[in-house]
């Protein structure tokens, strides 16, 4: 911590201890409080401890301005007051000294009282209400040394945290980041170890490691850690060993970070640091070794594809790989770098880090790219030590030193922060930079030396050196070939064993050898081996027991090479290895096969002339007496060299051309050499009578051998069979001559035959040429397992076509391919669902359960699954789809799957398609109900007074099937189509049976009433209101209908006389009203019970899938499952994917149950509906206040400090002043007087609408905004009427009555208040003087003139201010529209809106 920022804390502390007991009071209220309390807050419960003109007079404002209170605003523009954090953990520690903190806790729970939870699962479930809730009542646990409190807490949060909408339980996983930060405010090390240990031990780690991210260091902290950790007889947590080996790393203390490591059990932390300190002594294969082993203990277990070391330590590891820059260096580190998760502490270091392999490889523009990254984290990201070292450390390697110069001040600046707080090793190394950047800095190379000659190592700076960029080119191409380690064949009971990795390359004989010392591991697999040197083989050779007696023969012919000055082994040892074990390729890993031959003949008839060409192989110096080539991909040939084979060599020289027609002579030469070399001709050779003929063989060979996640494959032939060479097919002589097995033998090769079986079984398998790269003829590389996978597949179907050889063993194995026919479900009745349980038998009689069959397929990409190690099964595609349908439509309990009772059409139509499918006695019941219903043609109400059309009595009769049935309905019909009617003939139909419901917006209560008196006159109409409500609802009988207002159902009082009776059936008008369920409207409404449920609404998905989900509990409980399952299964892959599979899983399950049907499509004599974008540009004067509005807030919102959901809504509101301003600057700013751009427009379109005898609508969300416009209607005479949401019922319906009757050429409504519900089909014309969020809002409330009985044309005018928000919040209306149809038709998808992309409105308007 900065001495600056220490001084100011002292100077707080001691202002506060200036104050008056009063306003002390008040600072220690707050402190306890941590978050901010409004002023109210403060002085009522000060009350209890103060006098009430004391409480009342507090000098709050002195308090701000000494800085011991900081004022904040809400999202609601509210103010609040909270403590300076600088002193607010001094305070309350003085507070707990001197006894007092307990009564301050309680004043904070009676001034911001701890609230329920929304869906409680224990007694005592609370719900925080934000970030600063939860660590208030943490620091309450510290304080009071309470950790069985704080555990409770955060065992809450983890049983109901999907009942938080704004992530807070995932952000506070553990309270270990609120120990750390309420004991580094500041460290008082006699405070800090009298709390409990389960405080203390994850606390002083996490402060030493914050610290350490700013290059900052308290000396008392790190003391005490220190001092634990070197005490000898106390046990030490692990955190603290592993923390004290990485800052002893960082402050240069080598020897003290081994020490403390070596008491650390392996985790990946332990190996990392292992790595760490090995790479600063310059051991980078060792360092990269225990990195990758830290790397694969982190990901075990762990599902995300990105995820990486945390922290800095990654950093080295990828360095390491950068600074070794061997063989597959680069692209490994390119793997790693694209592991880093987005949210990575380290996110922008792993950002420049990506620019070095394009730099490395010369790669056009990439030194601008790491100049300009660098450049934007310097000034809009969040800076740090950290970040500007390894930054400038990357930059100084590609860019010449002078064109650095510009950093030098801040480098020096962190390398003075460094030392000063004690980081050796950090100052060294940017000293060291220093130095390279600006040679005259000699005191910093001095420094760097020092360093380097005390400690022993070498700085990482100093161990690169600038190069030009075609050096780098150089390395580039030089580290083409990837490298991977050796393996080899496993020795079943030796503990240590001798192995051999081979290398191509320009030594002698094109081939090196090495020997590797390998110890078995715990796995019972072999080590990578310590590196013997030949001359130490040579050694080791008699007196080591794990030696082979051919490891012995071998390295009998090692000796001393005259040429190098070293140890090799002789070409007679070449020979000693042939049939050895435990040779491996060394830059793939791959086992090699060491086979001894013979030298070759080959006799080739040269195309288009009548020439013959002999030609002797291997060409060979006289003195070479062995010569190695490869055969195939795992086979090295060792062809030994005799003296008759050089007399032979010499006579054949380059090669003897001969006539064809001297074709028997050739061959009688041939016949004598025959028993000495293999010949291959291509003028046959079948009279050479020395050897034996044997039929050839044509069928094709797959080779097949593991590379990285792929397979290596080649197609080859084996004329001879299994012990001969193997050839490609088609090519080379047709007429073989080898010695096989000890004997000679010949053999014709067809190679047309050869050739045609390759291709056709090149044509069985399509994958070779669609996802295999082709690496030489008849040689591919599949990179990937699915690839792989799909390949062996289809040499699966290619049977005895080809013989297929694994020379590494079987890595993959794929059991066949599986389909419905295979599979059998059985489904039986478990209380009010079934349980569905199923199996799949495989083709060699293995079964697998539906429920292992759902886990192994959850997140397949492809058709196949891991059965287990190595043993793949492939799905057909229509299989694969039918489980993610089941996993979709049910949910795991138990051994089985939990299938609601109302999934009976998405199961049935699985249910055709298996193999076998068993529904016990319930199953087909429900079945036959279903099918019955579906069959049913109901008879309209006789007295019904209305004459419905076509689409209104078909959705009259779906009504009746669903209740037939027993299930809830959603009719989602348009605004204006008529659903009052459809569900009025419903009730009509029941009401006979028992009392009716209704529950509708105020607004609509009346129209209900007016409907059913029109429509259906028989029904005794009852509006719930004043007087004895209960008494009311206990005496409705058949053929009463009641209706009741949201408002009124959401009273408790009124909301239990509801729930008391079954009612025949419940009509919940305008159902999107309960689309929240935290709200007590949507509870009350749950609690309802009827049996058969209604629900009507034009948009039954306004802003997200959680209100459908919701809607659908109250019609069909349990249907859509939980609503964690429902986000899990449906809305998150739909809104945060873009899941078309999810979506129209979704759609399949609730079709039976949803009717929606829309104007174009069922009302062909509505007149036609124009919508007008009508653009406002505002004057100078406004579009200047306008701008400086928005860079205003936009300012107050990038300072904010508030937690994501406050932050939220900050922005909203800031969102509201802009809309505001938009709309008339009078509603920001009425000071200014200035005159509104979007007032004068309306009044020229008014004017123009009274002069052709139009009427119009005009809605606005703002009910002050209306005013200001009845005011402009008032001064130019013009005749209105008025409705918002203080209109009483009686008088709404009145006005909207007179308007119908031709009183009012203009209706001003409030959007929310008269958005549904009303029928004002005397207007025309429609406008929206504000655009709102949800254009499914603005839709409805255009369709109270465009509906049933509206005769005109209807033109709809959405006023627009131009190069503002409004501007903006129109381009979302058609996202918001598509969520709504990707669900209930055929649109594409979208989701929620997120804090930035508000943010980012703001900052575009």
């Amino acid at each position: 911590m900065s001495n600056s920022v220490k001084e100011e804390r002292r100077q707080l502390f001691e202002s506060y201890h200036q104050c008056t007991p009063s306003e002390q009071a008040a600072v220690n209220l707050l402190a306890v409080a941590w978050g901010g309390l409004s002023k109210s807050q403060i002085t009522t419960p000060l009350r209890r401890i103060l006098s009430a003109g004391e409480a009342a007079n507090i000098k709050l404002e002195r308090l701000q301005h000494s800085r011991l209170l900081k004022i904040e605003k809400t999202s609601w523009n509210n103010q609040r007051l909270r403590c300076n954090k600088l002193i607010v953990e001094l305070v309350t520690r003085e507070l707990v000294a001197s006894g007092a903190f307990e009564r301050y806790v309680d004043l904070v729970h009676l001034a911001a009282p701890l609230q329920t939870a929304y869906q409680k699962t224990a007694k005592d479930d609370i719900q925080f209400r934000d970030d600063d809730e939860l660590i208030r009542e943490v620091r309450i646990g510290i304080y009071r040394a309470d950790v069985l409190y704080i555990d409770r807490l955060f065992e809450m949060l983890g049983r109901v945290q999907y009942s938080y909408w704004n992530g807070l339980p995932q952000r506070w996983s553990e309270p270990a980041p609120i120990y750390a930060m309420v004991c580094d405010n500041p460290f008082e090390r006699d405070w800090f170890v009298r709390l409990p240990a389960k405080i203390r031990e994850p606390a002083l780690p996490l402060i030493l490691l914050q610290q350490a991210a700013g290059w900052e260091q308290e000396a008392a902290a790190f003391d005490l850690l220190r001092e634990a950790c070197e005490e000898p007889a106390t046990s030490v947590p692990e955190d603290w060993l592993l923390c004290l080996t990485l800052i002893s790393i960082l402050r240069g203390e080598m020897q003290a970070a081994q020490a403390a490591l070596s008491r650390c059990p392996v985790s990946f932390r332990e190996r990392t640091y292992h790595g760490l300190l090995l790479l600063l002594e310059g051991d980078h294969d060792n360092a990269l070794r225990y990195y990758r082993e830290g790397l694969s203990l982190l990901r075990k277990g762990q599902v995300k594809r990105r995820f990486f070391f945390p922290g800095v330590t990654g950093f080295f590891f990828v360095l390491g790989l950068f600074q070794r820059n061997q063989a597959g260096d680069l692209d490994e580190a390119q793997k790693l770098l694209e592991m880093v998760p987005e949210d990575h502490s380290f996110d922008s270091v792993f950002m420049l880090m990506k620019s070095v392999p394009a730099l490395e490889r010369d790669q056009p523009g990439a030194l601008t790219q790491l100049n300009m990254r660098f450049e934007q984290i310097l000034h809009y990201g969040h800076m740090s030590p950290w970040i500007f070292w390894i930054g400038l450390w990357l930059l100084h390697q590609y860019e010449q030193a002078t064109k650095l110069a510009p950093y030098l001040s801040q480098a020096k600046t962190y390398q003075e922060q460094a030392s000063h707080y004690g980081y050796g090793w950090l100052a060294a190394e940017l000293a060291a930079l220093i130095a390279r950047i600006e040679p005259r800095q000699t005191d910093m190379k001095s420094a760097a030396e020092a360093f380097e000659h005390s400690k022993g190592i070498r700085l990482l700076v100093n161990r690169i050196q600038y190069q030009e960029p075609w050096e780098r080119a150089l390395n580039a191409i030089k580290n083409t070939v990837v490298r991977a380690t050796a393996t080899g064949k496993r020795d079943e009971t030796a503990e240590y064993r001798l192995a051999w990795l081979l290398s191509r390359g320009h030594a002698y004989l094109g081939f090196t050898l090495e020997a590797r010392e390998q110890k078995r591991n715990a796995s019972g697999g072999w080590s990578k081996g310590k590196p013997l040197s030949m001359k130490k083989v040579a050694e080791m050779a008699e007196s080591t027991a794990y030696f082979s007696e051919q490891d012995r023969r071998v390295a009998a012919h090692i000796a001393p090479d005259p040429y190098t000055g070293g140890y090799a082994l002789s070409s007679r040892g070449w020979l000693a290895m042939v049939g050895a074990p435990n040779v491996s390729w060394k830059d793939s890993g791959v086992a090699v096969e060491l086979v001894a031959a013979e030298p070759e003949l080959r006799v080739k008839k040269k195309p288009k002339d009548e020439q013959v060409k002999i030609e002797f192989w291997p060409l060979c110096d006289e003195e070479e007496s062995v010569v190695l080539a490869e055969d195939g991909l795992t086979r090295l040939k060792i062809v030994e060299l005799k003296p008759k084979h050089h007399r032979l060599a010499e006579i054949i020289g380059k090669g003897i051309e001969a006539p064809v027609s001297a074709q028997e002579r050739i061959l009688a030469s041939l016949g004598s050499v025959s028993a000495l070399v293999t010949i291959h001709s291509d003028i046959g050779g079948g009279e050479l009578a020395a050897a034996e003929t044997v039929p050839a063989h044509a069928r094709p060979h797959v080779q097949l051998i593991p590379e990285g996640e792929g397979l290596r494959l080649a197609i080859l032939t084996r004329p001879f069979g299994e012990q001969g060479s193997y050839c490609t097919p088609g090519s080379g002589g047709s007429s073989l001559i080898a010695e096989i097995g000890g004997k000679r033998l010949q053999t014709l090769r067809d190679l047309k035959l050869e050739r045609k079986l390759a291709n056709e079984l090149i044509a069985l398998c399509p994958s070779l040429g669609t996802q295999a790269q082709e690496v030489t003829a008849f040689h591919w590389l599949l990179a990937d397992t699915e690839s792989s996978l799909e390949f062996l597949l289809e040499l699966q179907k290619a049977g005895d076509k080809t013989q297929i050889e694994w020379p590494q063993g079987e890595k993959f194995k794929v059991l066949g391919q599986a389909g419905l026919s295979q599979f059998s479900i059985k489904v039986k009745q478990q209380r009010d669902w079934f349980s569905v349980s199923g199996e799949l038998k495989l083709d060699d009689g293995q079964v697998l359960n539906m429920q292992r069959l759902l886990e192994l397929t959850e997140g397949a990409q492809g058709k196949f699954i891991r059965l287990d190690e190595g043993r793949f099964l492939a799905l057909t595609e229509a299989f694969k789809k039918r489980l993610d349908d089941l996993r979709a439509y049910s949910e795991k309990h138990g051994k089985d799957q939990r299938l609601h009772s109302l999934a009976l059409p998405v199961m049935g139509e699985i249910a055709e398609e298996v193999g076998e499918f068993q529904g016990d006695a319930t199953w087909r019941a429900q079945l036959k109900r279903l099918r019955q219903a579906e069959q049913i043609q109901p008879k309209l109400p006789s007295t019904l007074q209305a004459e419905l059309r076509d689409y209104q009595r078909d959705g009259f009769e779906w009504l009746f099937r669903l209740a037939t049935w027993g299930v809830g309905a959603c009719l989602a019909d348009d605004m204006g189509l008529g659903k009052t009617l459809q569900a009025l003939t419903m009730i009509l139909c029941r009401a006979s049976e028992g009392p009716t419901l209704v529950v509708a917006p105020t607004s609509v209560c009346m129209n209900w009433q007016s409907e059913a008196q029109r429509f259906a006159p028989t029904l005794n109409v009852h509006i719930l209101g004043g007087g004895d409500r209960q008494k009311l609802i206990e005496s409705l009988r058949p053929m009463d209908l009641l209706i009741c207002s949201y408002a009124l159902l959401q009273q408790e009082s009124v909301g239990k006389c509801l729930t008391a009776p079954t009612w025949q059936t419940i009509v919940l008008d305008e159902a999107q009203l309960i689309k929240n369920p935290a709200t007590k409207r949507s509870q009350q409404a749950m609690a309802l019970q009827g049996l058969f449920k209604i629900i009507t609404t034009g948009t039954p998905v306004e802003n997200h899938l959680g209100e459908l989900w919701n809607l659908f509990r109250f019609i069909n409980p349990g249907l859509l499952g939980s609503l964690e399952s429902f986000n899990r299964r449906f809305a998150g892959p739909i809104e945060r994917n873009q899941d078309r599979e999810a979506r129209q899983r979704l759609k399949r399950m609730i079709q039976p149950f949803i009717l929606r049907r829309t104007k174009t499509q069922v009302l062909d004599e509505l007149p036609p509906r124009t919508e007008i974008e009508l653009q406002v540009e505002l004057s100078e004067q406004e579009a200047v206040f306008y701008e400086a509005l928005r860079r205003k807030l936009l300012n107050e919102l990038n300072e904010t400090q508030a937690a994501e959901e406050d932050k939220r809504f900050k922005v909203l509101a800031a969102i509201t002043k802009l809309r505001r301003a938009c709309c008339n600057v009078q509603l920001v700013a009425p000071e200014l007087g200035l005159s509104s751009s979007k007032l004068a427009l309306f009044g020229e379109v008014m004017d123009e609408l009274l002069d052709n005898r139009h009427k119009a609508l005009v809605f606005s969300q703002f009910v002050d905004h209306l005013n200001l416009i009845r005011r402009y209607l008032d001064e130019k005479g013009i005749d209105y009427q008025y409705l918002d949401g203080q209109t009483p019922p009686a008088e709404r319906k009145q006005r909207v009555d007179a308007f119908q009757a031709g009183q009012g050429d203009v209706f001003l409504i409030s959007l929310k208040a008269g958005g549904v519900g009303l029928n004002l089909t005397a207007a025309d014309y429609v406008i929206h003087m504000d655009p709102w969020w949800n254009p499914a809002v603005e839709d409805q409330a255009s369709d109270r003139a465009h509906r049933i009985g509206q005769q005109r044309p209807v033109t709809v005018y959405r006023l627009v201010t131009k190069n503002t928000i409004e501007e903006q919040i129109v381009s979302l209306h058609k996202h918001k529209r598509d969520l709504a149809d990707s669900v209930l038709e055929d649109g594409e998808i979208s989701g929620k809106i997120s804090t930035q992309e508000l943010l980012n409105l703001i900052q575009l308007g």
